[in-house]
């Protein structure tokens, strides 16, 4: 699949997805594309993007296993002793993280994610800040119920995250919410 227009000349490039990762392809010659930063610094743009993508689909699994109630699945985006901090609540590692979903009462959950911004420290950490509004209902809900009377969002806020690549890809070292607007009952 290809996320990019064909390239038009030789030096063109493309955008191509390939098991899960996003891959720069130059289809004549290979060459690295570097840049130079504000601070002087080469950059490899090849490089940023993979990791920018890797972290995206980090973030997106992150928020479909947590509205899927995927708990197993959640746990295996962070590192095993990550830090996991909701209203103003910190866990470390696993048995923390999954205690928190354990003790919630069952709700019906959209995790809406924009803004997704992300630095790649070096070739292994990163860190990000990506805005969140949050959709709530409690109790079980099911298709057939039909949609969920909503008004409003239960409230907007950031994550702020610390990434590390390990053998099984990037994770979560430390995701810090916080909460900028709340609805008011």
């Amino acid at each position: 699949m290809c996320l990019g227009a064909k390239p038009k000349s030789r030096w063109g490039t493309a955008f191509t997805a390939y098991d899960g990762r996003l891959c720069l392809r130059q289809p004549y010659e290979h060459r690295d594309v570097s840049i130079i930063d504000g601070e002087g610094k080469s950059v490899n743009v090849t490089e940023r993007l993979e990791i920018e993508w890797e972290l995206k689909r980090l973030n997106d699994d992150y928020v479909r296993y947590a509205d899927q109630q995927d708990f197993d699945s959640f746990l295996k985006l962070f590192t095993e002793d990550a830090v996991l901090e909701i209203g103003g609540i910190e866990r470390k590692g696993h048995d923390a993280i999954r205690g928190h979903f354990g003790d919630r009462e069952q709700m019906v959950t959209r995790h809406i994610c924009t803004n997704l911004w992300y630095e790649p420290i070096d070739d292994n950490t990163a860190e990000g800040e990506i805005y969140l509004t949050v959709y709530r209902c409690s109790g079980p809900y099911t298709e057939k119920d039909g949609p969920i009377p909503y008004d409003r969002p239960d409230w907007i806020g950031e994550y702020h995250d610390k990434y590390v690549r390990t053998p099984d890809g990037w994770k979560f070292s430390e995701r810090r919410l916080s909460v900028r607007f709340e609805k008011v009952a």
